[in-house]
């Protein structure tokens, strides 16, 4: 057991590394686009051309877990991160740090899938909802770092320093990343010796189970809004009210901090009710009516409470999802390629976020246009949560 949470707080710093890695753009974001003339829809491909890798390795992720096992493809994925800052750090215009968030993002659509499976691994079925759930505040936690440390680390080393930051931090995670993890001695019996999936299982099956897509769908819909809401609230908030940075900053990462306590309530809450389909419809839909008032707010008065209800309600989703993804497979085995294709949506969301609402509100200028492309989004999330709750899952039976 010593071992196995060894295994789990590497995985865990490694996945925390790539979200500060992630989130590095926005606390910058005004710095970056003076210093390289980019305009705002430009900008907001910074941010999101880290998701693209991501998309292009969700569903392959599980099968690099399967065919180089859980310690090379962790330090692959650490690897990228480590380069793409590197490159970043050294870039002399967008377009070559275009490239290096793209190299970065490799490592965060590797480390989304390989993380969680790793610590499946590790821990039987009755103990792993506590390093789960320990591992699902990976986001917050990393984001929240970032959005507090960067403002001082540029006001001392530039913006690039931000990027050396990271490097080292991804180079920290890979030494201890390299000396812990491993795959355990007993895999699952329901895979190979090499990880993957015995022959009898069908992906295709998996593939066309209309459920986990639309549960990719609500992710991609939460996602099109914390990418869009965490990438251009400093600004928002600093232009439209006359806010300081560093408390910009500040005020948009208490978002992921109470998403840490609304993660844990979800956790606590999904084991105690029944109809968990019906704790992601009123997540979904209580969400689509709070992110478009994110840029409407009248008042500097009104942003702390915003930030705290938007902070605990919207967390609820990911940790649903999560829960209701393996479930939602004809077959358990096949929950690994689940949480593939809602990682999927998840990165597609986070992409197209920031520039679709950069573009919008570049071309209605003023911030009050970005609610309208975010309340589509949430509606289409909404109407895929309540199909998805009506849909009952058909197990199939498999013989070993």
């Amino acid at each position: 057991m010593k071992k196995a949470w060894t295994v789990m707080w590497s995985v865990y710093l490694a996945s925390i590394v790539v979200v500060i890695n992630q989130f590095k753009v926005p606390p910058v974001m005004q710095v970056i686009m003076k210093e390289l003339n980019v305009d705002l829809a430009m900008a907001g491909w910074l941010m999101s051309i880290f998701a693209l890798a991501g998309i292009i390795l969700a569903i392959p992720a599980a099968f690099i877990l399967g065919k180089f096992g859980p310690k090379a493809s962790g330090l692959v994925a650490l690897g990228c991160t480590i380069l793409g800052c590197a490159i970043g750090g050294l870039a002399s215009g967008s377009t070559m740090l275009l490239f290096a968030r793209c190299i970065e993002g490799i490592g965060l659509g590797l480390i989304g899938v390989v993380a969680p499976a790793v610590i499946a691994m590790w821990f039987d079925s009755h103990e792993v909802g506590l390093p789960m759930g320990i591992w699902a505040t990976w986001v917050p936690i990393g984001s929240s770092i970032i959005f507090n440390i960067a403002t001082p680390l540029e006001s001392h080393f530039g913006w690039r320093g931000i990027w050396w930051f990271g490097a080292i931090l991804g180079l920290i995670a890979f030494i201890v990343y390299s000396l812990n993890v491993s795959k355990p001695d007993n895999c699952d019996n329901s895979q190979n010796s090499d990880g993957t999936i015995s022959p009898q299982i069908s992906y295709a099956e998996g593939f066309k189970n209309s459920k986990v897509w639309l549960l990719a769908v609500c992710f991609a819909g939460l996602m099109f809004c914390v990418g869009s809401f965490s990438t251009w609230a400093p600004a928002y908030f600093n232009q439209d009210f006359g806010i300081d940075v560093k408390i910009a900053n500040f005020y948009t990462s208490l978002v992921f901090m109470i998403n840490i306590f609304g993660n844990v309530t979800a956790g606590w809450l999904l084991g105690k009710v029944k109809n968990r389909n019906a704790v992601l419809v009123v997540a979904v839909l209580l969400s689509t009516i709070l992110y478009p008032i994110g840029f409407r707010l009248n008042s500097p008065n009104n942003i702390l409470p915003y930030i705290v209800v938007l902070g605990a309600i919207p967390a609820f989703i990911p940790t649903t999802i999560f829960t209701l993804a393996p479930e939602s497979m004809p077959t358990p085995e096949l929950g690994g390629l689940a949480m593939g294709i809602v990682n999927l949506g998840s990165n597609f969301g986070f992409m197209i976020g920031p520039p679709i609402v950069g573009s919008v509100v570049k071309s209605g200028g003023e911030w009050t246009s970005a609610s309208y492309p975010i309340l589509v989004v949430m509606i289409i999330a909404l109407l895929a949560s309540l199909i998805f709750s009506k849909i009952k899952v058909s197990r199939l039976n498999i013989s070993a």
